[in-house]
């Protein structure tokens, strides 16, 4: 859904940095004491509840609120430089990603309201603004939550050189973003403190208070959450090759859906039941791809607000050569050593070529809707063999003429139309 882009006054503005500002700076501090003093959490308070997934979580009771208040810390195996990478959101369908990495099923939707400020060469995390976002805390049995937030990120540097990279947000109150009547607003201030060490690993730091309102207990609550982080925060050292692979682009190929046993080319095994590498385009078997949730790029304008719940989502096929592949490589040409090449066969069963001239023939186009979102596009073999005849061996298995190159891309151009299609009248229909 597009949601309409605030307009804040500069004074209403700069109120909202400077509160921000200051819990960043709060976050900052009890990340740097923690470091040089183990034993200042007990004095703030805190105590440990969790060790878990290689992170620390302590809480303490909150004086406002039934909710506790927490402090997760731990190490990741990343750096300093693709961390700033991983969460650094300039747009709305960048921030979408994000979350759909970091939340999984839980995340609805998000979107970026108000840019105030934005990175620069001196510090590329750089940013502040107002964002929205929408999600299931813990579980769906209670009604969705969302949120009117302003974000302030940036780095930091220490005396000896390394640097401490932030990202904080705070709920914030404006009558020109009310909520949703079928949504639940809950209030935070959260922070993320990624600080680079001695070996370039990270350690990072999340910090904050978060009150659901509704009817979500408060013991259920208290007891979820340390449990809810620690499983995201394993996801820190992935995050960057999650996200670089679901914004690469997609393969250049024609996909084909037959039914017919294929040889995976991650594993000698012939299976069935076997997907496309959206990266790559290669075959994989089940034990050899990893499917990824992410948003698609549709913008529902004219959707009705008291009825829309969640963005469209669709689950990508990607195989694991390409999500090992290293993050500054191309995937695609990283994971050609690791895949078997095609063969004449799988020419003859993706196209259906007609003539010398390098045109399509009748090739029928059918379309099913019965995997929700990861709608899948089938192209059926040639009505007979000598369609496939006709034309010179070097055409199916070497270098195409341009003529049949612009007849691809026209053809994929109409697949990918089709795709999106669909998904947006399935998700709609099931609004409704």
């Amino acid at each position: 859904m597009q949601y309409p882009q605030l307009h804040l006054s500069a004074p209403e503005i700069a109120h909202h940095r400077e509160l921000t500002e200051a819990f960043a700076n709060k976050a900052l501090a009890a990340t740097r004491n923690h470091r040089h003093d183990r034993a200042y959490l007990r004095g703030q308070g805190y105590k440990l509840t969790q060790d878990k997934n290689g992170s620390q979580t302590y809480q303490r009771t909150c004086p406002t609120s039934s909710f506790e208040e927490y402090f997760m810390t731990g190490i990741c195996d990343t750096t300093i430089d693709e961390m700033s990478y991983g969460i650094y959101t300039e747009t709305t369908h960048d921030l979408r990603t994000l979350f759909a990495l970091t939340f999984k099923n839980d995340f609805m939707d998000a979107a970026i309201l108000q840019t105030c400020e934005t990175q620069t060469e001196e510090d590329p995390v750089h940013w502040f603004g107002i964002k929205y976002a929408r999600l299931y805390l813990h579980a769906s049995i209670f009604q969705p939550r969302d949120t009117v937030y302003s974000e302030l990120s940036g780095t930091r540097v220490d005396e000896a050189g390394y640097r401490t990279i932030f990202q904080v947000r705070r709920t914030i109150e404006t009558p020109l973003f009310p909520a949703f009547p079928h949504v639940v607003r809950f209030d935070h201030q959260m922070g993320w403190v990624f600080s680079e060490l001695p070996d370039r690993r990270i350690q990072f730091t999340i910090i904050g208070h978060l009150d659901p309102h509704g009817n979500m207990p408060a013991w259920v609550f208290n007891k979820m959450t340390p449990k809810k982080h620690a499983a995201s925060c394993t996801m820190f050292s992935e995050l960057v090759r999650l996200r670089r692979l679901v914004e690469a682009p997609s393969k250049d190929t024609l996909w084909v859906v037959d039914g017919s046993p294929r040889r995976c080319t991650m594993c000698p095994k012939n299976t069935k039941h076997w997907k496309y590498c959206r990266c790559c385009g290669q075959v994989t078997c089940r034990k050899c791809l990893l499917t990824i949730s992410q948003p698609l790029k549709v913008t529902w304008s004219k959707a009705d607000p008291a009825r829309h719940i969640s963005h469209p989502m669709d689950k990508a096929v990607y195989c694991k050569a390409c999500f090992k592949a290293p993050p500054n490589s191309g995937m695609s040409e990283h994971t050609q050593s690791k895949h078997s090449s095609i063969t004449s066969n799988d020419f003859d069963t993706a196209l259906t070529v007609s003539s010398s001239q390098g045109s399509f023939r009748d090739s029928a186009l059918h379309s099913t809707a019965s995997e929700g979102p990861a709608t899948q596009v089938m192209v059926t073999r040639a009505k007979s063999l000598q369609d496939v005849n006709e034309v010179p061996q070097a055409t199916l298995v070497g270098a195409f003429n341009p003529a049949v190159q612009e007849s691809l891309a026209y053809q994929r151009l109409l697949v990918e139309q089709m795709q999106r299609s669909l998904v947006v009248q399935q998700n709609i229909t099931n609004s409704q």
